[in-house]
């Protein structure tokens, strides 16, 4: 159970894309410019070529038409600007547009298949709603024509790619069935998170090391010990009047503005990870020294508001669903049957069309 719950405090890279998901299933986004260039894709290439394997999800193969629509997911996303900003050269934005869209296709093939596997379908009520979506088209125009055009994949393929995400997204909401989790994996998430829910009061001394000698340092640490040890050995009813002694006397500045008692959560957490670490399981009115290596602490702690407090608020119980559903996708993309290679025909996948006509469309 402990390894399952490590499982679950992993911070990975791979996230799942619901942005992606819900801009696909918002609307039917390209037409004009960028519809334009998918055709001048399309004219160029035989439609044998495009039907050819650029990508290898285990056992599954994504045809070059296929990963040309995760290519356009990308560059249809809100997150594109951002992208082109972090990219040096136009050669790198290609690059980076095929990568992030073979993270698309890997998590696409693997939560679609493990729905699948699970006999998840969608109702009646969901694939019409899909239907609509994809009907909603020029009334002039023909079907077949309108997605050729603007996606590279007849009607039937781009319905049946929304209904692959739309399977995702119900995979990985199933998987968010908080019932199904002992106390021990929330406890587990909750220390995962816990810097944005808990929060601790405590009154601190605060010694800065990272500019100084390590004689200077080391005397820094040693003074934080004798306080400590000075205030947990007095009765609880001076340990206050004690350290504040201690405090008027030796604190530094460049910890916190609100003076001794401090509250640790949202920045001051976020600052100092250690601290916050620390305070998460100490005895309230107990003195504790923390060295994060930066700064040295003499810490005692007044109060402390975490998993018992949070267990049942609907705050925490939307981080644990949201935890369950990444724990959903981080599990299917780590098993081996869903590896991802590429094949030697990825390297003529001609993206730059798709680019330019997003430039144009953003008027720059």
């Amino acid at each position: 159970m402990a390894e399952k719950g490590d499982r679950v405090l992993k911070a990975k890279a791979n996230r799942f894309f619901l942005a992606g998901i819900l801009i696909l299933l918002a609307t039917v986004l390209v037409g004009g410019i960028l519809g334009a260039a998918v055709t001048g894709n399309v004219r160029k290439k035989s439609q044998n070529r495009r039907k050819e394997c650029v990508l290898r999800i285990g056992d599954k193969e994504v045809s070059r038409e296929q990963f040309e629509l995760f290519c356009i997911t990308v560059i249809e996303g809100s997150s594109f600007s951002t992208l082109r900003a972090e990219t040096a050269s136009e050669n790198a934005l290609m690059s980076l547009i095929k990568t992030k869209a073979c993270e698309y296709a890997q998590q696409y093939v693997a939560l679609r298949t493990e729905a699948e596997k699970a006999g998840l379908s969608l109702s009646p009520l969901e694939k019409a709603m899909i239907e609509k979506k994809v009907d909603d088209i020029p009334k002039s125009a023909n079907a077949n024509d309108y997605y050729v055009k603007n996606y590279g994949v007849d009607r039937d393929g781009y319905e049946d790619f929304l209904i692959g995400w739309s399977l995702c997204e119900k995979y990985v909401n199933n998987a968010a069935n908080v019932e199904n989790c002992s106390e021990e994996e929330l406890r587990a998430i909750f220390d995962a998170n816990a810097e944005k829910l808990g929060w601790a009061r405590a009154d601190v001394i605060y010694f800065g090391i990272s500019t100084a000698d390590a004689g200077g340092a080391e005397l820094k640490r040693s003074l934080a010990e004798d306080i400590c040890r000075t205030v947990n050995g007095v009765p609880d009813a001076d340990k206050e009047r004690i350290f504040r002694s201690y405090y008027d006397n030796y604190s530094e500045e460049g910890f916190a503005s609100s003076g001794i008692n401090v509250e640790l959560r949202g920045d001051i957490a976020a600052s100092y990870p250690v601290l916050f670490d620390a305070v998460k399981n100490a005895e309230e009115n107990h003195c504790y020294v923390v060295d994060d290596g930066i700064a040295v602490f003499a810490v005692r702690v007044r109060e402390r508001f975490m998993f018992d407090e949070f267990r049942d608020t609907t705050e925490f119980l939307t981080i644990v669903r949201e935890s369950l559903r990444q724990k959903a996708v981080d599990d299917a993309l780590a098993d081996s049957r869903y590896a991802i290679s590429q094949t030697a025909a990825m390297g003529s996948v001609d993206i730059k069309p798709l680019v330019t006509a997003r430039k144009k469309l953003d008027g720059r």
